[in-house]
């Protein structure tokens, strides 16, 4: 009788928590939207290339490379932001580079769905800063943007 009381009190705490956890089961995780903030040295102007029609794939060595089908490409002023509706397609391509300004300061941060995922910041020289997200997919760093 007892280890009946056990087993159904252990069962009870068992779904209580399972019902718990399950609340976040059923809610779709994927984001909505992407805000890309770039601060800095006030005035200078960098490039930025946001793309959300994409391809990528990871190399034997882990490297990813990345084919953009469509991409948006503009000439920014620091402070400067921008939200991007990603719904449906699930996936951003963010590249921040230093056209020609000698030695800026700049930071490059991306939200997914108001929450930090991407924050890069220092000088901008030649090696420009990417962010890339794909639903439910780990990369490696980008190091080739076709």
């Amino acid at each position: 009788m007892r280890s009946r009381m056990k087993g159904a009190l252990g069962l009870i705490l068992l779904a209580g928590l399972a019902g718990l956890g399950a609340c976040d089961w059923f809610e779709d995780q994927r984001p909505e939207e992407v805000t890309v903030l770039v601060t800095g040295d006030a005035g200078v102007t960098v490039e930025v290339i946001t793309s959300k029609k994409l391809v990528a794939a990871r190399t034997e060595t882990g490297e990813t490379r990345v084919q953009l089908l469509e991409a948006d490409t503009a000439m920014v002023t620091i402070p400067w932001s921008e939200t991007y509706n990603i719904a449906g397609d699930y996936r951003f391509f963010l590249q921040v580079a230093n056209p020609d300004s000698p030695d800026p300061v700049v930071n490059a941060e991306v939200l997914l769905d108001g929450k930090s995922r991407y924050d890069q910041g220092g000088i901008l020289r030649e090696v420009p800063f990417r962010f890339l997200y794909l639903f439910n997919q780990r990369m490696g760093a980008v190091v080739e943007v076709l």
